[in-house]
């Protein structure tokens, strides 16, 4: 993954997603839990969705451009 100067390997990304998923995991969330994820397109965000979809998480995207309103409403969906 190349982000402005920065470059992620293979094995970084798989490290850091297995490091964060396993953090999640101590958090007591498992598979068919459903995570909202409110991120911009950075690096942040491919490493979050794949950590998650490792343990099975449903993933609920929220546009950060979104308004409170429009926040809510797709979370109480």
């Amino acid at each position: 993954m190349i982000y402005e100067t920065h470059q992620i390997s293979y094995q970084t990304f798989k490290s850091v997603t297995d490091k964060l998923a396993s953090g999640i995991s101590n958090l007591g969330l498992k598979a068919g839990d459903r995570v909202a994820v409110v991120l911009p397109n950075v690096p942040h965000l491919p490493i979050s969705i794949f950590a998650l979809l490792k343990l099975g998480i449903t993933i609920v995207p929220v546009s950060i451009l979104y308004k409170t309103e429009e926040v809510h409403h797709q979370l109480e969906d």
